[in-house]
C-alpha cells in the first residue's frame, strides 16, 4: 500500500498534541471499519467497505456484459434516480465530457432520471434516427426499492416507445433492485433480466451492480475502476 500524507497542519487549528490526546477514540470505530470491509452478507453499517473485494459481484456482471453486448450496441439507457444513476452517470460525464458530444463514443450511455416531456420527446428522436435494430440498446433499470415512482414511469415510457417500433423486447431489459422487490416480481413475471441490489444505500452504490452493471454494458473497464 502506498504511504498516505495527511497535511493538516497549519490549516486546522488544532495542534499535534492536541490530535494525538484524542486519536484513540477512533480506534474502536476503525476495529468496526475492518470488520465491516470483511462482511460479505451486506446486513449491518458500513458493510459498503466490501464492495471493491466482492469477486462475485465483479464476476456476474462481467458475464451479464459478455451476454448483452454486441459489436453493433449503441445506447444503454439508464432508467433510475439519486444513488441510483448519479455514481455511473459522474463516472462517464468524467471520461467522455459534460454532454458526450463526441459522436466517436459508443456505446453511450443515456439517463433517464427526471419524468420530462422533452426529455421522452429526445428519446423518441434518438430512437426513430438512430436505432435500427433491438440489439443496438440495453435498458437497465436500476430502484433498491423497487417502487421509485419516478423510475418506473420513465421506464414505462421508454419500453413503450421502443416496443412500438422493435416489438418483443423484454431480452434487452436488465433490472437491478433489492431480491423480492415489487420491481424483481414484476420483472420475473415480464421475462426481463434480473440482477440482486445489495442491502447498501444508494449513494455508497457505485461499486455495486448498480455502478458496474451500466459502465460494464457501456464497455467501461470496471476492473481497473475497482483496482
Amino acid at each position: 500500500m502506498k504511504h498516505i500524507t495527511l497535511t493538516y497542519k497549519d490549516t486546522c487549528q488544532l495542534t499535534s498534541e492536541e490530535i494525538e490526546a484524542t486519536a484513540h477514540m477512533l480506534e474502536p470505530y476503525l476495529d468496526e471499519l475492518k470488520e465491516a470491509s470483511k462482511n460479505p452478507e451486506y446486513d449491518g453499517k458500513e458493510t459498503s467497505l466490501h464492495l471493491p473485494d466482492d469477486a462475485d459481484i465483479a464476476e456476474k456482471t462481467c458475464e451479464l456484459a459478455k451476454s448483452m453486448v454486441k459489436a453493433h450496441l449503441k445506447y444503454v439507457f439508464v432508467c433510475g434516480i439519486g444513488g441510483s444513476n448519479l455514481g455511473p452517470l459522474a463516472l462517464y460525464e468524467a471520461m467522455t465530457g459534460r454532454y458526450d458530444l463526441g459522436t466517436h463514443i459508443v456505446p453511450k450511455i443515456i439517463c433517464l432520471d427526471t419524468v420530462s416531456s422533452l426529455l421522452h420527446l429526445n428519446i423518441q428522436e434518438i430512437i426513430e434516427e438512430h436505432i435500427e435494430d433491438a440489439e443496438e440498446f440495453v435498458i437497465c433499470l436500476v430502484s433498491k426499492s423497487g417502487s421509485t415512482t419516478e423510475t418506473v414511469a420513465n421506464f414505462d415510457a421508454l419500453h413503450g416507445f421502443l416496443q412500438e417500433k422493435f416489438g418483443a423486447i423484454n431480452h434487452r431489459v436488465v433490472v437491478v433492485t433489492g431480491q423480492n422487490s415489487p420491481l424483481w416480481i414484476e420483472a420475473y413475471k415480464n421475462g426481463y433480466i434480473t440482477v440482486v441490489h445489495p442491502n447498501v444505500g444508494g449513494r455508497y452504490s457505485m461499486l455495486s451492480t448498480v455502478g458496474q452493471v451500466p459502465l460494464r454494458l457501456a464497455g467501461f473497464d470496471v476492473d481497473a475502476m475497482i483496482e
